[in-house]
């Protein structure tokens, strides 16, 4: 899996909560 994409994710799900 690319790391990268765990992080894009992250930040995503933290910008919505």
């Amino acid at each position: 899996m690319h790391r990268g994409l765990d992080v894009w994710h992250r930040s995503w799900v933290y910008k919505v909560q």
